[in-house]
């Protein structure tokens, strides 16, 4: 009699030991963790420095591992109508419009999710270039061109939409190194073409991402 009291108790515990177990296949909403996924996004950003505001945008693309760490590569440009007086003094060049773009990699790891929203910890270096476009004569990419080391640490918060859509919004700060060249005048004195104060500062994105989530 005692056996079949255990083996009728056993009966019961399974089921609700089982509900109880957590399924390492499906993530934290039901939805099941692909372990390797790619991904496309269409990327937007506002640019805020100590001298001027700017909007630039772009695109990233990569690859996720089991929804936790991503790696990709990403690449913006300037949309703003930056002048060259927005970064110096000389004269003769005021009127000359700024272009300026970079990209490189990517880098993110999640550190937490809560329901269908997600935060990572991201991070980008790029290798950036700038020039000057004169708005008299045809477009020159070697006038006053500089090469720079672009670095953007940040946070980012993605936002489940649907399987394949999730919305990201992220906040950093944009670092530059690498500013070199200079105008030299009559006097034979050096002026930077530009500042790094120009372009440094913070850094709020939105993106709209495309995969298999």
């Amino acid at each position: 009699m005692k056996n079949w009291i255990l083996y009728i108790v056993l009966l019961i515990s399974i089921p609700v030991i089982a509900q109880n177990k957590v399924d390492a296949s499906k993530d934290s909403i039901g939805f099941p963790v692909k372990k390797i996924t790619g991904f496309v996004s269409a990327i937007t950003e506002v640019n805020f420095t100590r001298l001027n505001t700017s909007n630039s945008s772009g695109f990233a693309g990569g690859v996720r591992f089991s929804d936790k760490f991503l790696i990709g590569i990403y690449g913006v440009g300037l949309l703003t109508g930056l002048k060259a007086s927005d970064f110096n003094s000389i004269k003769p060049i005021a009127d000359y419009n700024v272009t300026f773009s970079h990209g490189g990699f990517l880098f993110s790891f999640k550190s937490k999710t809560i329901k269908n929203v997600s935060f990572f910890n991201t991070l980008k270096l790029g290798y950036g270039s700038l020039f000057l476009q004169s708005p008299y004569i045809n477009l020159d990419y070697n006038l006053a061109r500089d090469e720079v080391l672009v670095i953007t640490p940040g946070f980012d918060t993605e936002i489940f939409i649907t399987d394949w859509v999730k919305l990201n919004l992220g906040v950093g700060v944009r670092f530059i190194k690498g500013l070199s060249v200079a105008f030299v005048d009559v006097n034979g004195s050096k002026i930077p073409y530009y500042e790094s104060s120009a372009l440094e500062g913070a850094n709020l994105s939105f993106s709209i991402i495309f995969g298999s989530f």
